[in-house]
């Protein structure tokens, strides 16, 4: 007869007696989680395999790239290039009012930037081509006429 490696029962089986003997003992010996550490920026509690908290990184990384940093510095495939800058003007006006500031519909709204990302300098930074004062919600009507000059 064996015995149970985590409870120490008689089993039939070679190591444990029971699947829950079983994650019992490997969560134990090799844990999913990472010991906790801080942020090296501000402080909050992180987990040890990052330097910074998502905040810190946030602030940080995105906004201070340049454009040119984003299309052609390896950030996948040539077609998800632009979608790096939309996903960091979401983050931009995540706090405004979800309607659109030109007729007020609030079932579905669209971020429009007021100066198109290509007529920005390659050098230009992501904060700079994500300001608040860039960036506009609208409805896909009224993004469609804004794009087309109407």
């Amino acid at each position: 007869m064996n015995y149970c490696k985590n409870c120490n029962k008689e089993t039939k089986n070679p190591k444990f007696c029971s699947k829950s003997c079983s994650a019992k003992f490997t969560n134990k010996t090799h844990p999913k989680r990472k010991p906790e550490g801080s942020c090296e920026k501000c402080g909050v509690s992180i987990t040890t395999s990052r330097k910074f908290c998502s905040k810190c990184t946030t602030k940080n990384k995105i906004s201070k790239q340049t454009i040119s940093e984003v299309l052609y510095g390896g950030n996948g495939h040539r077609s998800n290039r632009y979608s790096y800058i939309r996903w960091h003007a979401k983050k931009s006006v995540k706090n405004r009012e979800k309607k659109c500031e030109h007729c007020g519909y609030n079932k579905h709204v669209e971020i429009c930037h007021i100066k198109p990302i290509k007529e920005f300098p390659i050098n230009s930074l992501l904060e700079e081509v994500n300001s608040p004062d860039n960036l506009i919600l609208l409805c896909p009507n009224c993004h469609w006429e804004f794009d087309h000059g109407l």
